[in-house]
């Protein structure tokens, strides 16, 4: 989910991991790339090949994958962040936020909407949450969000329908905000993207 948020700023993208030859980049010639993460408040540097695993039969990229199969970042990133974390294995889950924070180097905030759920600190109202989205999209902040699944409920399931297209539990792309006239009244709406590209 925080790479595809990566993936809306290509001039964040460009700037963190594909720096000019003049910022290290003459080793690519050689398959060999260094990226760099922000883990624990430090700066982490991680050297690795460029070779991706894919699925032997049909060639398709195992993990991380973009639109256009040429397109190499989306697999390089998550390999380098793979290598940092040991295995692909653990990157199975976790929040945008924190993979965010570890991409960017920037401050993340979480904001759990209902008492009870993960991040709650705060009761928001609508009116507070609305203001608060516009201004973080007015300052070109990357968001995501998710629906989660109630943790006090027996056997809920993270994937679980959630109704209106969405699935519990699953990050989505924040991508605009917006207001329309309707019949006469304002809807507000939200564009999220899934960064699975499917469902």
């Amino acid at each position: 989910g925080a790479l595809a948020l990566m993936g809306t700023k290509e001039n964040l993208l460009r700037e963190r991991f594909f720096p000019s030859k003049q910022d290290g980049d003459q080793f690519k010639e050689w398959g060999l790339y260094v990226v760099s993460f922000f883990k624990d408040t430090r700066m982490c540097y991680v050297i690795m090949d460029d070779r991706i695993p894919v699925f032997a039969k049909t060639g398709r990229v195992v993990f991380a994958s973009c639109v256009d199969p040429n397109e190499l970042w989306g697999p390089l990133i998550e390999k380098a962040y793979a290598k940092l974390h040991g295995c692909y294995k653990h990157l199975k889950g976790g929040y945008v936020h924190y993979g965010l924070g570890d991409l960017t180097g920037f401050s993340p905030r979480a904001m759990g909407l209902r008492p009870g759920y993960d991040f709650f600190s705060d009761k928001f109202g609508k009116e507070e949450v609305w203001h608060i989205l516009n201004k973080y999209a007015q300052w070109g902040s990357l968001m995501g969000c998710s629906v989660q699944p109630n943790p006090q409920a027996k056997g809920h399931s993270v994937e679980a329908d959630a109704g209106q297209g969405l699935i519990m539990g699953h990050a989505y792309s924040l991508l605009a905000l917006g207001t329309i006239k309707w019949k006469g009244k304002d809807f507000r709406l939200l564009k999220l993207r899934n960064p699975w590209g499917r469902h």
